[in-house]
């Protein structure tokens, strides 16, 4: 979860997002209260894991670290990565990698530069790009320390930007607000003319006579600084509200982004990746599953991949010997199909009928070809992985999911 400024913190939230920040009404002359909701996935540091116990990653896509998308282990840099992304969502009206489809913006998250917030929205503060480059790096030792660090760098940008020194609005350091009886979902106002994702960089604007600052940059400006406020807010809160306990049972928001009126929190799960965009048949057009290297009939190039007319059930990749393996089930006319292959790509592959033998369970035999059933292979893949025994039972192998999908 947020640090609190102290060294690690002693939990992780693992799905800091603009749909998880509550604010509560502002009333002039008076701090603002945030409140960092929905812990229903956060754990201590110490035994904080990326993945679920079935090998799914947790959390939103648009707002992943690049090492909870790998499976690896995660620390409080994670949830500065995940603040970083939600603050340049606010501040620019889309998040730094998107849109897109989950598969592409998983990819980008793992490789690609991160964006400067001034190419989307023209006017903002030079030096926010170092500060959103920091704090998004893809190693977490490249990350500042904490995300006290992270808001103080933050805020001195704003401070640079202006012409006395001082920023426009936002406290010198971290409010404890007290707990609000009744919050709402944090709505900001759309910044005045958002650049679409991926376009030029805009002209700035010029300046107005006597190189005073025209007042569409100043609201530009103003906007950042009010992202800074609660950056720095949510430093205190988060850590106040999990230690209060109030916040477990609080009703989730909704998990779109940065929205623009206010309205009520509405009770909902966090996202698991892959995301729960399913497939269907050929004829529709599905989008692809996020499993890197799929599309919407398993994955590319690889024997891995269902047939036309098929319907993909499950898409998974595997940590195993070597490269680990690709595996899909197929369905048609309630019939499955196993198609495994290992991930080297070397293009060998293995196809048998499988049957359903449970919530999310699929399973396939290879016959032995001298008849002997009990030397048969047999497959059986859930969302925890892909496990090889013999038809007596002896294992041969056992592969962890490193990404599953699921229809």
């Amino acid at each position: 979860m947020p640090s609190t400024g102290r060294g690690p913190s002693r939990l992780t939230h693992r799905d800091v997002k603009p749909g998880n920040i509550l604010l509560a009404a502002v009333r002039p002359g008076r701090p603002v209260d945030v409140k960092l909701v929905d812990f229903g996935i956060a754990k201590a540091s110490d035994e904080a894991s990326s993945l679920t116990g079935t090998g799914m990653a947790v959390g939103t896509m648009a707002y992943l670290a690049p090492e909870v998308i790998e499976g690896n282990p995660i620390d409080n840099r994670a949830d500065e990565y995940a603040l970083a992304c939600t603050a340049f969502e606010l501040l620019t009206g889309g998040p730094p990698f998107g849109p897109g489809s989950p598969s592409s913006v998983m990819m980008a998250h793992l490789s690609a530069p991160v964006p400067d917030p001034a190419s989307r929205l023209a006017g903002l503060p030079p030096g926010l790009a170092a500060v959103f480059a920091r704090a998004m790096a893809k190693q977490p030792h490249d990350r500042y320390a904490d995300n006290a660090e992270f808001a103080r760098a933050f805020r001195a940008a704003l401070v640079a930007a202006r012409p006395d020194g001082r920023p426009t609005v936002g406290p010198t350091s971290p409010h404890r607000p007290p707990m609000p009886a009744a919050a709402t979902t944090i709505r900001p106002t759309p910044p005045p003319t958002p650049i679409p994702a991926y376009a030029s960089p805009a002209t700035p604007a010029p300046t107005g006579p006597g190189g005073t600052e025209p007042q569409g940059n100043g609201r530009v400006i103003a906007l950042a600084a009010l992202v800074a406020v609660l950056v720095v807010a949510l430093l205190a809160v988060g850590y106040f509200a999990l230690v209060r306990g109030s916040d477990s049972t609080a009703a989730a928001p909704t998990t779109g982004p940065a929205p623009t009126t206010a309205e009520a929190p509405t009770t909902g799960a966090p996202a698991v990746v892959p995301s729960s965009t399913a497939p269907v048949g050929a004829s529709d057009s599905p989008p692809a599953p996020t499993v890197p290297g799929t599309d919407a009939y398993g994955f590319v190039g690889s024997p891995a991949r269902c047939a036309g007319g098929e319907t993909l059930e499950l898409a998974m990749l595997t940590s195993g010997a070597g490269s680990g393996s690709r595996v899909v089930i197929c369905s048609s006319g309630g019939t499955y199909t196993y198609r495994g292959a290992r991930a080297s790509g070397d293009n060998s592959g293995l196809t048998l009928p499988a049957t359903n033998t449970g919530p999310g369970v699929y399973r396939a035999r290879n016959t032995n070809a001298q008849g002997e059933a009990r030397n048969d292979t047999i497959y059986t893949v859930t969302g925890s992985g892909l496990n090889i025994a013999r038809g007596d039972g002896r294992p041969v192998a056992s592969e962890p999911a490193r990404l599953v999908w699921t229809r």
